[in-house]
């Protein structure tokens, strides 16, 4: 699976690859300054993964972190299915 973590309100996202991404999550968060956020999780691999961090070249903060931007925004928000936005809205 391949998760996308936010770093508390910073502009820092962790795109990251897990079996199991709660667990990843958990072990994340002791190293880190601020919650952690799970944003969106899609199915792939390795490959996968660093192809999406190719795409967002640009963006690279350092190892698996970037900075958000409105590109990379609306990627992340593309892997949420529609039916996870309507229950957010109690619908």
């Amino acid at each position: 699976m391949i998760y996308f973590v936010r770093c508390g309100k910073t502009e820092f996202v962790k795109i990251g690859t897990a079996k199991n991404v709660i667990t990843r999550l958990r072990d994340l968060q002791p190293s880190n300054p601020f919650p952690l956020t799970l944003l969106a999780v899609r199915n792939g691999e390795w490959h996968d993964e660093q192809h999406i961090h190719r795409q967002f070249k640009a963006e690279h903060h350092s190892g698996e972190w970037f900075t958000i931007s409105d590109r990379l925004r609306a990627f992340i928000l593309a892997q949420i299915p529609a039916s996870d936005f309507y229950d957010s809205l109690g619908q």
